[in-house]
């Protein structure tokens, strides 16, 4: 939201450009082990726009710039961060209990879209962005997702709407621990054994 709210400043900027997109990408395999990936895409004639963007993603384990077809491309990514680490890239994040957890990311209170300028409104309203939350390890308990295919879930907006983009999912993970393991594979011995037994006893 905060790259949004710089974007609605740069009007000059975006109206001379034909599109810029926002896309994130959040993949959960577990409270441990958490993906996620922004591309920013804008055309050769606004690519200075990049070089500013990149400067603000410190946070982000790499990063890196891209062009295809007259469109530069911005990638930053980090892999493998606990859930609560979120928070560094613009989510909220809560621990309901020992296994389940809410994302989202809040509504600005602050007026970024010019409502009352329809110039501005209807500029915004050709820019992209998307977050696609896939979950890998877990039950999805709640969302307000736009779309969901299998366990991968989408939100869509543009952005003249930021101010009601508001993604929400709560989450559920499924341990197995240790104990459960050893259980498992104990009984797995004893029907071996109890297999082999019978066979010898059957041979005689």
């Amino acid at each position: 939201m905060r790259l949004a709210k710089y974007l609605t400043g740069a009007t000059v900027v975006l109206m001379a450009s034909a599109c810029f997109n926002i896309d994130s990408y959040l993949t959960i395999k577990g409270p441990d082990d958490v993906d996620y990936r922004v591309v920013i895409s804008t055309p050769s004639e606004t690519a200075f726009l990049i070089k500013a963007i990149e400067d603000s993603l410190g946070k982000f384990d790499r990063t890196e710039t891209t062009v295809r077809n007259d469109t530069t491309y911005l990638t930053a990514e980090v892999s493998g961060i606990p859930i609560d680490s979120l928070t560094e890239f613009g989510f909220m994040v809560e621990k309901l209990d020992g296994n389940t957890y809410r994302i989202w990311q809040e509504n600005s209170t602050e007026d970024t879209t010019g409502q009352n300028d329809e110039i501005l409104t209807g500029i915004l309203k050709d820019y992209r962005m998307t977050l696609t939350v896939v979950v890998e390890n877990g039950k999805v308990l709640e969302h307000n997702a736009n779309e969901v295919k299998g366990n991968t879930y989408f939100w869509k907006t543009t952005l003249d709407r930021v101010n009601s983009f508001s993604p929400s999912i709560t989450i559920r993970f499924q341990k197995t621990g240790s104990g459960n393991l050893l259980l498992i594979t104990g009984i797995l011995v004893l029907a071996i054994g109890a297999g082999i037994i019978l066979f010898m006893k059957s041979r005689k």
